[in-house]
């Protein structure tokens, strides 16, 4: 401010009251230069305060003082515009492609400098700035509205829109505007596309078709926009494979209207639509009747807004089965027993394979079985999952079962002629017949052959599982001392070791199978056990006398003693004159009764002279047996 006065401004009689607060010559900010009195507050107002000011003394060089205070106030305005009452409201999402777009801006303190504005819009074809030179932006009463029909502006269905005040300053009286606050001047909507959904389709057909011939497809397709038709084969297509599925593979057929086929939807599904009856331009090529068909159909609508082609709306039909009918009857295959099998199943199962795509004709299905008519009303036959099976209700006859399936039909009527088949019912295990030892028999040779024969009438003999067991010891075809020749098996007890002692009870179990196939039941199974008692075997010499000169007629005595069948080892023969004289002594490396034989000779190989001689038969130093043996000559 400034103070004046003819004889001068005494500055130190200065005294300013600023918000209360007063401040003088001394105060920081406080500076006088006559006429000037200026102050600079140490710090910032708050934005909206009102700053009140009284200047309550100034005297003059003779002490007169003002005669009052001067007083006055000023407002301290440091925001800038904001906006509100934004249209359409954020987030709003639209059809209308002219929406006017507007907003209220205002300043707390000021007016709002309508030269300043600067709008933005914002769209995927770029950003426009607009000022009020415009023809489409309008300020009126704080509230600015941007018009896009009156510049011919479209937004683009699918479009996000969005609007920015770039600039908006308000009109202080002192210092520079303040700047608009974008942070309340910025938003979006969203155009949507008032047909966003793909061509609906109905009326597939066909539903079924013969496999030795080309056949088309044709279906219904409709949209609130109508369908675009592409001769170029990307509008309406179809995609087809037969393996059921289109992921990996799969095949590209052109679809194409039908002359005259055109129609209106107009219900709670579709309001307005219209469509055509499409159909393959080309045949799909004859199939296999096994084959697993299916299709889907793509189709887009012509819904372009602003001419603009991907505003389009594409999608596919629901996956579309078509059943192949074959001309051929059902496939008919025997699964179990295979023909010329071997069955131990008492009740063996019979299971056919049956099946047509078009299905069986149930009723006329027939099954023969050993001479007996079944058919699906009978409780042994059942029709399920493409398989017949027979159940018999009671056991079957031994031997050959020939079973026979009638003609049987597809429900189209295509026939495939009966089949007959046979398979063998053993239901008995392999016999088992001269057994040697006989069973409870006292046997006294001195290392007897085991032997029986054994034999299957039916499925034969599984030679791999004859199984013997003597006294704990088992023995099996191939084993040492073992053979099987036509259908004996014999164990040689000699030539593997076996010894059967004195007295002892020689337990026998017998077990094998016969070759039924064990994918139907478990083979039969023989199980068979006998017994056996080695005889005591005496003191006993025979012939005596002998005669040894090569006639092949009493040549050599043979020794017997008790236990000589498990004592061979320690035994030994010793033969002397009637003076004492030892002339031989016989012992056994092997066990074998022929060990035990005197030809008469010594033990330098000379024939011994005729007469009398005593023999002892000694187990280690015991004597068990004892005589004499003559030698005629």
């Amino acid at each position: 401010m400034q103070i004046t006065d003819p004889s001068g401004v005494d500055g130190s009689s200065l005294e300013l009251l600023v918000n209360g607060v007063s401040y003088t010559e001394s105060s920081p900010g406080f500076s006088f230069t006559e006429p000037n009195l200026v102050f600079v507050p140490q710090s910032d107002y708050a934005d909206g305060d009102t700053v009140e000011i009284s200047l309550l003394h100034a005297r003059d060089r003779y002490y007169n003082d003002i005669a009052e205070p001067v007083s006055w106030y000023f407002i301290s305005d440091q925001s800038g515009p904001y906006g509100s009452e934004f249209t359409p409201p954020p987030g709003t999402i639209t059809n209308d492609t002219q929406i006017d777009i507007g907003l209220r801006i205002q300043d707390r303190f000021t007016q709002v400098d309508s030269n300043s504005i600067l709008l933005r819009i914002t769209t995927t074809r770029g950003e426009a700035v607009y000022d009020l030179t415009s023809p489409a932006l309008v300020w009126s009463g704080n509230f600015l509205t941007f018009y896009p029909e009156s510049i011919g502006y479209y937004f683009i269905p699918g479009d996000t829109v969005s609007v920015s005040v770039i600039r908006a300053n308000d009109m202080p009286d002192l210092c520079d505007p303040n700047p608009f606050q974008a942070s309340t001047g910025r938003w979006s909507f969203y155009l949507a596309d008032e047909d966003t959904l793909p061509p609906r389709f109905r009326n597939f057909q066909p539903e079924s078709t013969f496999g030795n011939i080309g056949f088309n497809i044709s279906c219904d397709i409709y949209d609130e926009s109508g369908i675009f038709n592409d001769t170029t084969g990307s509008g309406v297509y179809l995609i087809w494979d037969n393996d059921g599925e289109l992921t990996l593979t799969y095949n590209i057929v052109r679809m194409d209207s039908v002359g005259g086929s055109g129609f209106v939807v107009d219900d709670s599904t579709c309001r307005g639509c219209t469509g055509a009856r499409f159909i393959t331009t080309t045949p799909v090529p004859p199939q296999r009747d096994d084959a697993n068909f299916v299709y889907i159909v793509h189709a887009c609508d012509n819904d372009i807004d602003l001419d603009n082609p991907d505003d389009r709306s594409c999608g596919f039909s629901p996956l579309q089965h078509i059943r192949i009918l074959n001309t051929e009857g059902p496939m008919l295959e025997l699964i179990s027993p295979y023909p010329g099998a071997y069955s131990s199943c008492p009740r063996q199962p019979i299971r056919i394979l049956l099946y047509d795509p078009q299905g069986v004709q149930r009723s006329r299905i027939e099954l023969y079985v050993a001479g007996q008519r079944y058919d699906l009303r009978s409780p042994e036959l059942s029709y399920d999952d493409s398989i017949l099976t027979f159940t018999p209700h009671a056991n079957l006859p031994e031997g050959p079962i020939i079973f026979r399936i009638s003609d049987v039909y597809d429900m189209l009527g295509n026939v495939t002629p009966g089949k007959g088949w046979q398979f063998i019912s053993d239901q008995r295990p392999p016999e088992i017949s001269n057994l040697s030892p006989s069973p409870g028999s006292e046997v006294p040779d001195f290392s007897p052959e085991i032997s029986f024969s054994i034999a299957d009438s039916l499925s034969g003999l599984d030679t791999s599982s004859i199984s013997v067991i003597v006294n704990s010891r088992g023995f099996r075809v191939g084993d040492d001392g073992v053979s099987f020749e036509g259908n004996t098996f014999t164990i040689n007890t000699a030539s593997c070791g076996l010894v059967l002692g004195d007295g002892a009870v020689v337990n026998v179990s017998i077990s094998a199978r016969d070759r039924c196939d064990p994918a139907f039941c478990s083979p039969n199974a023989l199980n068979f056990s006998y017994m056996f008692r080695m005889s005591y075997i005496p003191c006993e010499r025979k012939p005596n006398p002998i005669t040894p000169n090569g006639d092949g007629k009493n040549d050599y005595v043979v020794f017997r003693f008790p236990n000589m069948r498990q004592e061979w080892g320690r035994a030994k023969i010793e033969i002397y004159e009637l003076n004492g004289k030892k002339v031989r002594t016989l012992t056994s490396s092997t066990g074998k009764d022929d060990d035990w034989a005197w030809d008469g000779f010594d033990a330098n190989g000379e024939p011994c002279k005729q007469g009398l001689y005593v023999y002892l038969i000694k187990v280690g130093n015991e004597v068990v047996c004892s005589g004499t043996i003559g030698v005629v000559r």
